[in-house]
């Protein structure tokens, strides 16, 4: 597996256990050792907002169904995710919600106050995450662009 490989911006690799960002070139060699020439490091890219996920247990019952649940999202500002399984058949193992603060300290506020509200009227929640955004394209942006 020798030879000259390019990797690109905003590519990572892993080196020896551990992950590096890519701009440049990666040279690995016959006798295993790897020499990775980067272009100059790149600073880092500020956040465009923070994208919150919360899901929870599947639960269908007291009048609660993925209609109802969208409806109690809605009125807190999160929206429902429809997660379908490859057959095109909603799941049926949990729920997961979605709303985007501009912030992380907003971000983490307003996930608290929703798995608060959840746990009120009796959902167990099984995950939660705060994802940092930096790039968010969408057609027709062409890659070059949404890159820079």
């Amino acid at each position: 597996m020798s030879g000259s490989y390019t990797v690109h911006r905003n590519q990572m690799i892993t080196i020896d256990g551990v992950i590096q960002p890519g701009n440049g070139e990666v040279r690995v060699y016959q006798n295993g050792s790897v020499e990775v020439l980067f272009d100059a490091p790149r600073q880092p890219r500020p956040s465009l907002y923070h994208e919150i996920h919360v899901t929870i247990a599947y639960y269908q019952g007291d009048g609660w169904n993925f209609d109802s649940l969208g409806e109690f999202a809605k009125t807190r500002g999160w929206h429902i995710g429809d997660l379908l399984m490859v057959n095109g058949v909603r799941s049926t193992k949990d729920y997961f919600f979605t709303t985007r603060a501009p912030s992380y300290d907003e971000a983490l506020a307003k996930m608290s106050t929703f798995i608060a509200d959840l746990a009120r009227v009796g959902f167990k929640v099984i995950r939660f995450k705060i994802e940092d955004t930096v790039l968010d394209s969408r057609e027709p942006d062409s890659v070059p662009e949404a890159l820079r």
